[in-house]
């Protein structure tokens, strides 16, 4: 792997299988798309129109369904997955608000893009071992949220 150029310098990386952590909610995940699928073809049995109903609910939690690769960089944040990828500069975020799952990067609310979305979430690796590292890097270039809770989205 290479860091590209020096003002891109690839600070960490690391893949996160969120699918693979939960068996049951991923059990219920699948039925569901699989059951949302079946139904529209029972309603509408037209083979494109249940292909694409079928494709809107995979794209629609591929996030949770793919592996979620995440790049920290001097320059920003990257976050691919098998169908999307999101790259960021570091000057888009206002602030970050620590979970005990992961981290948010948030868009600044005064905008369009902060009102409709709410930031960028960096799930920690599986074992957290890179939690002080995500933490130590984001902490250097954003400052932590003030009056909101960090115990939100525990689970």
């Amino acid at each position: 792997m290479t860091a590209g150029s020096s003002s891109d310098e690839v600070l960490l990386r690391w893949t996160v299988h969120l699918f693979k952590r939960r068996k049951l909610v991923s059990l219920l995940v699948v039925l569901g798309i699989v059951g949302s699928t079946a139904l529209v073809h029972w309603v509408y049995p037209f083979a494109p129109f249940t292909a694409f109903a079928f494709l809107v609910l995979v794209f629609s939690v591929a996030t949770y369904l793919f592996p979620v690769h995440y790049r920290l960089s001097s320059s920003g944040v990257e976050m691919r997955t098998l169908l999307n990828r999101e790259k960021r500069s570091w000057a888009d975020f206002v602030c970050y608000v620590r979970y005990p799952d992961g981290v948010q990067l948030a868009f600044d609310a005064r905008n369009l893009r902060g009102r409709i979305l709410k930031g960028i979430f960096l799930f920690y690796d599986e074992g957290k071992e890179l939690e002080p590292r995500i933490i130590s890097i984001v902490a250097e270039r954003l400052p932590e949220a003030r009056g909101r809770s960090s115990d939100r989205g525990a689970e």
